[in-house]
């Protein structure tokens, strides 16, 4: 077998976070390849580098024998790889056919101006016969499914004359049905000699299509193997197997019924085609963590709850039940919301530190609030000072913080008001060793003074560090409520992966 895919030795670093480590592996003409690994294990950096999006630092990335040099995407696609993401890229208004063939649109002879259907709609049949050959070339991309986009991507991916594919966890949004499809065109695909590296968490899907395994941990190579020689649980065992963070919470055993009050509570939280029929409760005091592995739907609580993506289902707040749910109507309800992406959602990142924690106290008192820059240096003292916000200049714009001090601002923000929940998305995304600290005692803190807190990480030992219960969504559904006293990290995730209790 001839190897269409070769990365020696790659680094690749992001200031302080060595990414990859050093990883080698190859894909042979014909073969797929699963790439396993926790969130933040280094999967995505390789991919971006052997997809030519971004430059290793030392090593290099080789396809079909041509070294990846000067890397660009284009380079990247010129010489045979392509890439189908998890977030498909087309343009919905336009045919299948035109996005088949949208860089090499066929035009009539003697009108090189003008499209020529005809030899459109054929090319793009020709395309599509052995991908998906039911699907009609004429329809708009916008109106298929999910699955039916995904094959689409595929055969652009497989008509612009790839050796070999990147597949970005490709079942994340699909049906059972969809997913037997997608898998027939794999096997065409290797039919075809086509090499194919699939990313993926799902180790039902991994055990049936491919042929070997290569697990990353911390940006390095941990383990590879042929799949039919190691069993689920070893493959589990490999992608988990780290050292738990230092800090750990005392009180891990579940909080005193007592009345019966609840911080939270949901019933049937729901997101079209994402996430399904969610129920939690959350008491005073308590902190709950949610995990799923990506595309898992898990990512949409936090927005689903604080009204920022439209759902349904019920949500009650401190006994009080939100009819309607708005960011401001949550907010004014008692909602705190620490967003996963700090910078494009949590941050004003011109303004000053001060005027950045202020601001939702500001908004509480309506549209009559007098804002004066004397109101932003008091609350800023005084939260720098608080939670130890660096440098303690209230007039520093937030953007020049380090991502632990842009961080914790947000915290000083939502504690201004004393909210009754806190919903914190993978509060500690890209911060470093000390801040994590200092956020996990931050954390423990406001539950110990009654609030109710989710946290939804990707991140397992700091949920087993911080909580007292751990939920697993797994293809849009809360599979089950684990206390953490009693369940240890590899259950967690093979309950992620396997998708069921057991």
């Amino acid at each position: 077998m001839t190897a269409v895919l070769r990365c020696d030795g790659v680094h690749k670093r992001f200031g302080a976070t060595h990414a990859v480590r050093g990883v080698s592996l190859h894909v042979d003409r014909g073969e797929v390849v699963a790439l396993l690994g926790e969130n933040g294990a280094g999967k995505s950096t390789l991919v971006r580098c052997v997809a030519g999006e971004i430059v290793p630092d030392e090593g290099g990335v080789w396809v079909n024998g041509a070294h990846l040099e000067q890397a660009t995407p284009a380079r990247a696609a010129q010489l045979g790889v392509a890439v189908v993401h998890q977030e498909l890229s087309y343009v919905g208004p336009t045919s299948v056919a035109e996005n088949l063939l949208l860089a090499r649109l066929p035009r009539r002879r003697g009108a090189p101006f003008l499209l020529d259907r005809r030899r459109l709609v054929e090319q793009a049949r020709e395309a599509l016969a052995r991908i998906a050959p039911d699907i009609d070339v004429r329809a708009r991309m916008a109106d298929l499914r999910v699955g039916d986009r995904q094959l689409v991507e595929i055969a652009r991916a497989v008509g612009s004359g790839a050796a070999v594919v990147l597949m970005d966890e490709p079942t994340a949004a699909l049906t059972a049905a969809e997913v037997e499809k997608l898998f027939t065109a794999v096997a065409s695909l290797r039919e075809h000699g086509v090499g194919i590296l699939y990313i993926s968490h799902r180790l039902d899907e991994i055990q049936r299509i491919a042929d070997r395994a290569v697990v990353l941990r911390d940006g390095a190579v941990v383990g590879t193997q042929r799949v039919g020689d190691v069993s689920r649980q070893e493959l589990v065992a490999q992608i988990v197997g780290r050292q738990i963070d230092a800090f750990r919470r005392e009180h891990h055993a579940e909080p005193e019924v007592g009345d019966g009050r609840r911080s939270l509570e949901v019933t049937g939280l729901s997101v079209p085609g994402r996430l399904r029929s969610l129920d939690l409760a959350i008491r005073p005091g308590e902190i709950l963590g949610l995990y799923g592995l990506a595309g898992s739907g898990v990512e949409l609580v936090a927005k689903a709850l604080v009204g920022a993506v439209p759902s349904s289902g019920e949500v009650t707040v401190a006994g009080r039940r939100l009819s309607r749910r708005t960011p401001a109507t949550c907010r004014k309800a008692g909602f705190a919301h620490v967003p996963s992406d700090r910078r494009e959602e949590g941050i004003f990142p011109l303004l000053p530190v001060g005027t950045n924690v202020a601001i939702a106290a500001l908004a509480d008192r309506g549209a009559a609030a007098v804002v004066t820059r004397a109101t932003d240096r008091a609350a800023g003292r005084r939260w720098t000072q608080e939670l130890d916000i660096r440098p303690r200049d209230p007039d520093v714009p937030v953007a020049a913080l380090s991502g632990g001090n842009q961080q914790k601002s947000i915290f000083a923000r939502w504690l201004a008001i004393e909210p009754k929940v806190f919903v914190l998305d993978e509060p500690t995304k890209g911060v470093d060793v000390g801040a994590k600290s200092q956020m996990y005692e931050l954390i423990a803190r406001v539950a110990e003074q009654g609030a109710g807190v989710l946290v939804i990480s990707s991140e397992l030992p700091e949920l087993m560090s911080l909580c007292s219960r751990i939920g697993v969504v797994t293809r849009g559904e809360l599979v089950g409520t684990y206390p953490t006293a009693t369940v240890d990290e590899q259950r967690i995730v093979d309950l992620a992966i396997g998708g069921h209790d057991r």
